[in-house]
């Protein structure tokens, strides 16, 4: 990918977190986000398997403006934008990978990709379940990039044929992933 594509779903993630800040309501949602602004204020457990967001989340409360739960809300609006812009390069390079030959030989075929790409993004932002995590005090949208994450890593090992170093990060990032969420 050029610089030039490469900056472009960083712009596209960042409009999305700007929505996702903006529309964030000025309460807690969920009946998890308060204890989980409770032990990310006091570095506590919030749930005994769920630790890892406490741990991320708890810097955020530092930031000089706005209340605890906008605080928090901002890590999850910029978990989901790390996680749209993986979104976007796991579908480019996939379909770039599987695209006959004779595809991207061709002069739109890039233009093509760059829109699938984008299409993905932009369903996966702006979907209720997506949108909606991604501007509450939970652990989800954490669990949502590791996954993405994972998948990537799996991509590359068929790709590339470094199959060892990915499965020994994938294993890694398992380990981690198990003070997410316990259905990762």
């Amino acid at each position: 990918m050029k610089s030039y594509q490469a900056f472009f779903p960083v712009i596209l993630a960042v409009f999305a977190s700007i929505i996702y800040i903006f529309t964030a309501a000025p309460f807690m949602l969920w009946l998890d986000s308060a204890r989980f602004v409770a032990a990310i204020v006091t570095l506590g457990i919030a749930n005994p398997p769920e630790p890892l967001y406490v741990l991320l989340a708890h810097p955020f409360i530092y930031l000089p403006f706005g209340s605890v739960i906008f605080k928090i809300q901002i890590f999850s609006a910029l978990t989901a934008s790390f996680t749209l812009v993986l979104i976007y390069y796991f579908v480019y390079q996939l379909i770039q990978s599987l695209a006959p030959p004779n595809f991207t030989s061709q002069k739109d075929s890039k233009l093509k990709i760059i829109l699938a790409a984008t299409f993905s993004f932009l369903m996966m932002a702006f979907s209720y379940q997506f949108w909606s995590q991604a501007q509450n005090v939970e652990n989800f949208i954490l669990v949502t990039f590791i996954e993405v994450v994972i998948l990537i890593l799996l991509f590359k090992s068929i790709s590339k044929k470094s199959v060892f170093i990915n499965l020994c990060l994938i294993a890694l990032i398992f380990g981690l992933a198990t003070g997410t969420n316990p259905v990762i």
